[in-house]
């Protein structure tokens, strides 16, 4: 990665760190104390690095020190995934409880350039309709929904966002969220097409990720490009601004 696409992640993360702490005081939890400090922790995967990469990583987070985005004079929520779909997603549209007025859809123009962008996951007829009752049952509890094989596709109504994502799978008056779906079938996004053959069903999807915030590949591209990580953050997090740490 570039290292301005770096120091994104690096204020994003850091960011995080801060909201969760904000949000414990605000609780009015008890934080354990390390060394005379309040600490939180957080749930992440350790990865092996070579030299060169864990020494990029460490510049970013040292050149952007102390920085995280604050919306309201709040630590936003400040999302992330891999690829888009061609445009992030609007936060009011992806999660209407909640209000995210920094997460506006913009146009990722160079992520359709990733190896990723576009994949197609294979399902015979009879495992997806097993798989489909399976999530039917946890979600909503209801047993013996009937799915016809023939015109398998017709049976099923989609509902997307203004960026093409799924937000929800009708089955006659029963609804699936589009997240549950993906991560049921083990889909790399919620923007998909069903195409249906005679004992097959093919899942088509575009991007990788839930689509909302900033896309990695993106930003990458907008550091070859030049941009630098204060471009990078304010193109994805819209009225977000930088604030240091004192």
């Amino acid at each position: 990665y570039e290292i301005e696409a770096l120091k994104a992640q690096a204020v994003i993360l850091r960011t995080e760190l801060i909201r969760k702490y904000q949000d414990a005081r605000k609780a009015g939890e008890k934080l354990e104390q390390i060394g005379g400090k309040p600490c939180i922790y957080i749930e992440d995967r350790l990865i092996a690095v070579d030299g060169n990469r864990y020494d990029k990583c460490r510049e970013a987070v040292e050149e952007t020190e102390g920085m995280y985005l604050i919306c309201d004079r709040y630590p936003v929520k400040a999302p992330y995934f891999a690829v888009s779909a061609g445009t992030t997603r609007n936060g009011s549209e992806a999660l209407p409880e909640e209000e995210y007025a920094y997460l506006k859809a913009v146009v990722c123009n160079r992520d359709f350039t990733s190896p990723e962008y576009t994949q197609s996951i294979q399902l015979g007829k009879k495992a997806f309709i097993e798989g489909l009752q399976e999530l039917i049952v946890k979600y909503t509890g209801q047993s013996g929904v009937k799915l016809e094989m023939d015109n398998l596709v017709s049976q099923l109504n989609l509902t997307r966002d203004s960026s093409g994502y799924v937000t929800e799978v009708g089955i006659g008056e029963i609804s699936i969220s589009g997240e549950s779906f993906r991560a049921a079938f083990s889909l790399p996004s919620s923007c998909f097409e069903l195409e249906e053959g005679k004992d097959f069903l093919w899942i088509n999807t575009k991007g990788v990720g839930h689509g909302l915030g900033m896309s990695q590949y993106g930003a990458n591209e907008m550091a070859k490009k030049g941009s630098d990580f204060i471009d990078i953050l304010g193109y994805y997090f819209l009225d977000a601004v930088i604030e240091r740490l004192k």
